[in-house]
C-alpha cells in the first residue's frame, strides 16, 4: 500500500526464487518521479522441507564408494598406512537440519568406523556409515644388521640390499637383526655353507601386510673350518664322566662285568666336519678298554676324544658242580649248599 495514492510502485525480482536466499525490490515512484527501493530478502526452502538428508559427502583422502547418493547410507574408503587422519565433509540437504559426525579422525590400522548423523527440523533422524580402512604397514626394511665376527661391507644401510662378508664358519651368527617396522617379520634363507660355492644369504622381510617383501643379500666368502669339535657325545643307556664338555677330551665310564658291549653316539659341531672312527658299537673285555672318537675338521685338522670303559671283573665264586670217584656224596649238590659228606671204605 502507497503512502501517496499519486505514487505507483514495480515489484522486481518476484519469481522463480531459488533455494536459499533471494532479493526482491520494490520499486516507488513519487509523482515528481523520485524513486524508493526497498528490498525484501525471501529464503526459499528445500522442496523437501524436514529433510534428514545429505546433500554431499566427500573426504580429503583417498576415494569413497560408492559414488555419493543421499539414499545410499553405507560407504567405504581406504587410504594407505602412511594416512593417520581423514577430514569428513558435507551439507545437509535443508538447511534446517543438524549434523553431526563431520570433522577429522584419527585412523587405526584396519577398519574404522565414522556415523553422520542428520537430524531434521521435525526430528527424524538419518544416520550415514563411513568405513574407513588404513592399510597395514608395507614398510619391508631392516634398521639393523650385524654378524657375530665378521664385518659387513658396506657399512649397513637399511635402503642398501646386498652385503659381502667373509668367515670360515658353516652358518652365519646373526648378532642382531632388527625389522624398521616392529610389527614386520623376516626369516634367514640359505644359511648353509660350503667350500668353492657361490653362497648367498638371504634376509627376506615381510611387511605387516603380509604381502611386500624385501630381501637382503649376503655373498658370503666361504674358507675352510678349523672347528673339529664335538657338539654332543653320548653313550647309550650309560652316564660317563666328567658331563660333556667340547674342550674336555677324556672321559671315564665303569660297567658291570655282564656288559657285553657299549654303543657310542656323537655329532660334531661344525657339521662341515667329520667324525672319522669311535662311533657305533664296541665289545667290552674285562679291565680297561680304550676308545677314540675323532673329529676331522673341514681344513683337516683331527681332535681325539678318549672314552676309557672298565668293566668290572665276575665277582660269582660258586662251583657248578662237585664229583667224587669214590663213594656217595650226600646231600646231592646244589649251589647254594656249602656242606657235604662222603663215605669211603678204608682201602
Amino acid at each position: 500500500e502507497l503512502e501517496d495514492s499519486k505514487s505507483s510502485y514495480v515489484i522486481k525480482n518476484n519469481d522463480n526464487f531459488v533455494v536459499g536466499e533471494n532479493e526482491v525490490i520494490i520499486e516507488v515512484t513519487s509523482e515528481s518521479l523520485l524513486t524508493k527501493e526497498y528490498k525484501v530478502i525471501v529464503n526459499r526452502q528445500n522442496q523437501e522441507s524436514n529433510s534428514s538428508y545429505l546433500q554431499n559427502l566427500s573426504v580429503d583422502n583417498g576415494k569413497i564408494t560408492p559414488i555419493f547418493n543421499k539414499y545410499t547410507q553405507y560407504y567405504e574408503v581406504e587410504v594407505p598406512y602412511t594416512i593417520n587422519k581423514i577430514l569428513l565433509t558435507g551439507n545437509t540437504e535443508d538447511i534446517s537440519s543438524n549434523v553431526s559426525g563431520l570433522g577429522t579422525y584419527t585412523l587405526n590400522v584396519g577398519k574404522n568406523l565414522a556415523i553422520i548423523k542428520v537430524t531434521s527440523a521435525d526430528g527424524s533422524i538419518r544416520d550415514y556409515q563411513v568405513v574407513i580402512t588404513r592399510q597395514k604397514n608395507n614398510d619391508a626394511r631392516l634398521s639393523s644388521l650385524s654378524i657375530n665376527g665378521s664385518i659387513i661391507n658396506p657399512t649397513f644401510d637399511k635402503d642398501i640390499y646386498e652385503y659381502t662378508v667373509s668367515t670360515s664358519d658353516s652358518t652365519l651368527s646373526f648378532s642382531k637383526i632388527t625389522t624398521y617396522d616392529p610389527n614386520a617379520t623376516y626369516e634367514i634363507i640359505n644359511n648353509n655353507l660350503k667350500l668353492n660355492q657361490d653362497n648367498k644369504v638371504i634376509i627376506r622381510v615381510t611387511a605387516e601386510d603380509g604381502i611386500t617383501t624385501k630381501d637382503y643379500i649376503i655373498n658370503v666368502n666361504k674358507s675352510a673350518s678349523n672347528n673339529n669339535n664335538l657338539k654332543s657325545l653320548e653313550i647309550l643307556g650309560f652316564e660317563y664322566t666328567p658331563k660333556f664338555n667340547k674342550i674336555t677330551t677324556l672321559y671315564n665310564l665303569t660297567v658291570d662285568n655282564d656288559i657285553k658291549n657299549i654303543t657310542i653316539e656323537a655329532l660334531p659341531e661344525d657339521e662341515n666336519a667329520t667324525i672319522t672312527s669311535g662311533l657305533g658299537n664296541h665289545d667290552l673285555k674285562v679291565g680297561e678298554n680304550q676308545i677314540v672318537v675323532e673329529v676331522t675338521s673341514e681344513s683337516g685338522k683331527v681332535k681325539a676324544y678318549v672314552i676309557v670303559v672298565n668293566k668290572l671283573g665276575s665277582n660269582d665264586a660258586k662251583a657248578d658242580s662237585i664229583v667224587v670217584n669214590n663213594g656217595i656224596m650226600s646231600p646231592t649238590f646244589t649251589k647254594e649248599n656249602n656242606t657235604y659228606n662222603v663215605s669211603i671204605p678204608y682201602n
